[in-house]
């Protein structure tokens, strides 16, 4: 990436580093833990360009295109089925992560064995992703390289892992074919794209194949969908042959390497690298430093305020202070006695309500599909009977399964709706803290003001349903001997009976996995609302406390805390100065391009 904005993180880095030291050498441990939290992002600075695309429209020539080596391998056949990710690194190899929690370190020719469908089907061996560590300059500003499974290929696994990376698309590349054109299943997986990357960038491979005249069409066709599936025109196709790119890039040919039209999209990529993800990373992180920088010095404040206060003066407050703050506590208590009430009278009655409502809704389609199956059936019962155990956990699965994540999102609503009011009332809590402070103390104290969010929905999840309809094969002799018609009203009567029977117990399994997460979710939002009290209140404390230790040590200590408390309440001043100028900078429309190469 460019100097520029590399010396503008750094600079970012660095005062972030020192409000982390200040933070807790003030004991500001909420301010410490959001500071460090920006700091580990930036400093690691990672990014998530993911390659999508329907197999064989040649996504892994096209990052080896990007890296101008042949790294990922290539095959005439549906290849990829487990996600690769390429980054920086400065020795070549690649490491192994396995579902069971095992890694294993292998050189970059193996990595064949891992990511293929002829070396490892249907990922027999267990692999959760392979990376891929190069020294590349594309990746030296944590930009990674994400290679995705083919989606609508032979192996259905594939569409399943390319839509399970979506969430983690910073940006993503959207990878269709000059020939064949867009497909059905490109367009239906492009709408999920859309909904998750924060930039798309469309590409038009393997250009070489088509003459001029066919090139016009098929990327008039290919943006007319676009603008359909996207619902404008705004987005930009790049035109380009991944193979030639590489090829010229491999045999050090400019002239082949410009007519490839891959320099193209790789100037608009690194612009919007260094533009438009450095600008908002950089800005995000100084808004957190700044906050910090307030929370730490409403801390200085109230220590010198302390330190130059008369002993007994401020013993007094100190317990004028702790008994104030013993009321708010018990009314906090009520508080969350009655949050834990609403989830279990209200939120937990109508999941249950809602699935007995489910059920009854269910039980006329369940039987008249089996019925169906049964009065259509030509074949002889046992072929039935091998039909049912192959339709019946379909329909227990999608009945069950579509059921499971509407009403996941149903809760989340409902929930956040619910406890706002409590949040509300839990901010009011710490603003009572604060100006008890400044009653007392006469210093106004600061905390990182955020939202108490649930915990993350997204990790409600739908299993993977097992029913199987079994019968007791040893009457199935005598059943032959009587009429056909017989003998597939008995298979239909025990079939109802045993998907009925399997679908409530899947119901229950689903009401038990929502039930649970409703727990957590609710447990995690009440030790947040908790700690956000306690941490203000006893952060207060310990400052105060630090006062009174040092002037009961003497003068000379308290003379020393309050040289120290001026030293950092400089350092403070100075650093949020600093900030909000290149605040400034970023933001201000003279210095839009600061950044640009």
């Amino acid at each position: 990436m460019l100097t520029s904005f590399s010396a503008a993180r750094q600079q970012v880095t660095s005062a972030l580093d020192v409000l982390v030291r200040l933070a807790s050498e003030c004991g500001v441990k909420q301010a410490q833990l959001v500071a460090s939290d920006a700091l580990h992002r930036l400093s690691e600075n990672r990014f998530n360009l993911v390659v999508f695309g329907e197999f064989k429209r040649g996504k892994s020539t096209f990052l080896n295109s990007l890296l101008g080596r042949d790294v990922l391998p290539t095959a005439v056949i549906p290849l990829t089925s487990i996600v690769t990710i390429v980054q920086h690194g400065q020795q070549e190899h690649a490491v192994v992560r396995f579902l069971r929690g095992e890694e294993v370190t292998v050189p970059l020719e193996q990595i064949e064995d891992y990511i293929t469908e002829t070396a490892n089907p249907e990922n027999r061996k267990g692999v959760a992703r392979v990376e891929v560590f190069l020294p590349a300059p594309l990746l030296r500003d944590g930009v990674r390289l994400v290679d995705t499974p083919g989606v609508g290929s032979v192996y259905e696994h594939n569409t399943q892992v390319a839509q399970e990376f979506l969430p983690h698309a910073d940006a993503a590349v959207f990878l269709v074919a000059a020939d064949p054109p867009i497909s059905k299943t490109e367009r239906e997986f492009l709408r999920l794209v859309r909904d998750y990357a924060v930039k798309l960038f469309v590409v038009q491979n393997k250009i070489d194949n088509l003459t001029d005249e066919e090139l016009n069409q098929s990327l008039q066709f290919t943006r007319s969908v676009i603008a359909q599936e996207l619902g404008g025109d705004s987005v930009r196709i790049y035109p380009l042959s991944a193979r030639q790119a590489l090829i010229a890039k491999l045999r050090g040919d400019e002239k082949r390497l410009e007519e490839s039209g891959l320099p193209e999209f790789e100037r608009d990529l690194d612009d919007f690298l260094t533009r438009e993800r450095g600008n908002v990373s950089l800005l995000s992180a100084i808004n957190t430093a700044l906050l910090t920088a307030d929370a730490v010095r409403a801390s200085i404040d109230l220590e010198m305020r302390a330190v130059q206060m008369p002993l007994e003066e401020l013993e007094r407050r100190l317990s004028e202070f702790q008994m104030r703050l013993t009321t708010l506590r018990k009314q906090r208590e009520q508080h969350l006695f009655l949050l834990k009430k609403l989830v279990h009278q209200q939120v937990l009655e109508q999941l249950d309500a809602h699935l007995a409502s489910m059920q009854s809704a269910n039980h006329r389609p369940l039987y008249e599909k089996l019925a169906g199956v049964c009065r259509d059936g030509r074949s002889s019962p046992l072929k039935l009977i091998e039909e049912l155990n192959r339709l019946m956990p379909r329909w227990v699965e999608e009945t069950v399964a579509e059921w499971q994540q509407h009403e996941a999102e149903r809760l989340s609503a409902t929930l956040s709706e619910k406890l706002q009011p409590f949040t509300e009332e839990v901010n009011a809590f710490v603003e009572q803290v604060q100006r008890l402070s400044e009653d007392v103390f006469e210093v106004r104290w600061q905390t990182l003001a955020h939202e108490t969010a649930l915990a993350d929905w997204s990790r409600f999840y739908v299993r993977v349903w097992e029913v199987r309809v079994k019968f007791d094969f040893t009457v199935m002799p005598m059943l032959m001997l009587l009429p056909r018609r017989w003998v597939c009203e008995w298979v239909k009567r025990a079939a109802w009976h045993r998907l009925w029977e399997q679908f409530h117990i899947h119901c229950g399994q689903a009401r038990y996995d929502l039930a649970r997460r409703i727990e957590e979710a609710i447990g995690e939002y009440i030790r947040a609302l908790d700690t956000r009290v306690e941490e203000t209140a006893q952060t207060i404390e310990t400052v105060v406390r630090q006062a009174i230790q040092a002037k009961a040590e003497g003068e000379a200590v308290a003379n020393a805390t309050l040289a120290r408390l001026q030293e950092q309440q400089q350092q403070v001043e100075t650093l949020a100065e600093e900030l909000v100028y290149l605040h400034e900078k970023l933001t201000s429309p003279f210095t839009e391009g600061a950044y640009a190469s």
